[in-house]
């Protein structure tokens, strides 16, 4: 029983990734479906784009059915998503996995303590040149993609991504433990789809029956107008009609778009609802705020130059009016010049 729910479950995912992306779905412009009008603008080609904004708040919701046996979950983070994209000009393609994976991170890390987190690194051989995403038990997430103006429309995200690996790191705290544990595992990428990936190592690797979602929307613009994600397991001890009812509510999840329920004005309580039809569910949980944070600060290029030998830092500074740094995750730049860096280094501030 529990390989079949396995293998459906995660079939169902993709089939409700595919369906939330196909063609022709009316009043959105879904994932697959942008590929195919490319090349679109990323959202700061405009001003007009740039200085859109979209009314309410992420959300993660949770639900649990009245037998004990299913939870889901559910979650938006499309102002997020939408955020870390104009910050990192994405295109639809680029936009299209940073959005799953950020989704999928987040659904993984909810039910973490506030600092451990969920990591993982698509280093694939496809243009998009790796996608990142991690999140934390506090449900802030930073993600971002190799190359973000990269144009594979008609192909699609799993082309983007390409062959390789899957590294995956968690970061938990254990009992008795002053520093927190870093766990590495590394798997082949089996579809290159992302959330199917994800939760193919879940099911795997901690052994955690269920199924993982994601879908991303994008306007005439090809900036994000909505990403959402579910996540559904079924829990120890489980009979076989529950599975079987689980299984099926997940089959019908697959021709309804979570995106275009965001977009109606629906809240993560409407995806939740076809995930557990008929179970009785409580969706009485507190609703959670996932957020985009970056961590970088000014330290950390002082940390990362005192790393090298000093006589390589100064041949840099010897060199170069000024040494400029640039987040990976918020674009932020850093422009520091060579007697501001040496007095650092030389004070010990880098290392502090």
């Amino acid at each position: 029983m529990r390989a079949l729910l396995l293998l459906l479950a995660a079939g169902s995912a993709a089939g409700w990734q595919r369906s939330n992306n196909a063609a022709g779905m009316p009043q959105q412009q879904h994932a697959r479906s942008s590929r195919r009008l490319a090349p679109r603008r990323a959202l700061k080609d405009t001003f007009e784009a740039r200085m859109m904004s979209l009314p309410g708040k992420d959300e993660l919701r949770r639900a649990l059915s009245a037998d004990g046996f299913v939870s889901a979950k559910a979650v938006d983070v499309t102002r997020a998503v939408r955020e870390i994209c104009q910050l990192q000009d994405c295109l639809p393609l680029a936009a299209t996995a940073l959005g799953r994976a950020v989704a999928s991170t987040t659904l993984v890390a909810d039910g973490l303590e506030a600092e451990e987190t969920f990591q993982v690194r698509f280093a694939g051989d496809g243009p998009l040149r790796g996608v990142f995403s991690v999140s934390n038990g506090a449900l802030e997430s930073r993600a971002y993609v190799g190359n973000p103006r990269v144009d594979l429309s008609p192909q699609g995200v799993a082309a983007g991504v390409g062959r390789g690996e899957l590294q995956v790191v968690r970061l938990k705290n254990l009992p008795g433990e002053t520093q927190a544990t870093t766990y590495s595992s590394v798997v082949e990428i089996k579809t290159g789809e992302i959330a199917e990936d994800i939760n193919h190592y879940v099911a795997t690797s901690e052994q955690r029956e269920g199924a993982l979602s994601a879908g991303v929307s994008l306007d005439e613009n090809g900036a994000v107008d909505a990403c959402a994600g579910w996540r559904v397991e079924l829990l120890p001890g489980a009979p076989q009609d529950v599975a079987d009812h689980l299984i099926e509510n997940i089959k019908k999840a697959a021709t309804t778009s979570s995106t275009s329920l965001l977009k109606e004005g629906n809240t993560c309580e409407a995806i939740l609802r076809v995930l557990l039809d008929g179970m009785d569910a409580d969706y009485a949980f507190d609703v959670r705020r996932p957020q985009f944070k970056c961590t970088c600060d000014i330290s950390r290029v002082y940390r990362t130059l005192a790393l090298l030998p000093r006589h390589e830092v100064d041949e840099i500074l010897d060199s170069n009016e000024k040494i400029e740094a640039k987040c990976e995750f918020c674009a932020r730049t850093y422009s520091l010049g060579p007697e501001e860096i040496r007095a650092k280094l030389d004070a010990g501030v880098a290392t502090d």
